[in-house]
């Protein structure tokens, strides 16, 4: 096989891997590490609501089940104590 096949086939193989990469994060609620840097350089790598620096977790502000997707828009960083209190009152 020439040179040439074998770069073009991982060429391919490397779209696809892309490609089904890009559709596990539009279809679960896996937020890619990309996006969880980008939440927390926004906000300092801080809590959203608080100062707390410690153990944050990430929030879908729009549910996931609403349709929200895994866009730093619509992803904040919350201490444990406000992501309980936001998820148990909506």
């Amino acid at each position: 096989m020439p040179f040439i096949d074998y770069v073009i086939a991982g060429v391919i193989i490397y779209i696809l891997y892309r490609l089904i990469r890009w559709q596990r994060t539009q279809q679960t609620r896996y937020i890619p590490f990309e996006v969880k840097r980008a939440v927390l350089k926004r906000y300092f790598s801080m809590c959203a609501v608080c100062p707390e620096a410690n153990l944050l977790e990430f929030h879908h502000k729009k549910k996931h089940a609403d349709g929200g997707d895994n866009s730093e828009m619509n992803v904040a960083p919350l201490c444990p104590k406000h992501h309980a209190m936001v998820t148990r009152n909506g």
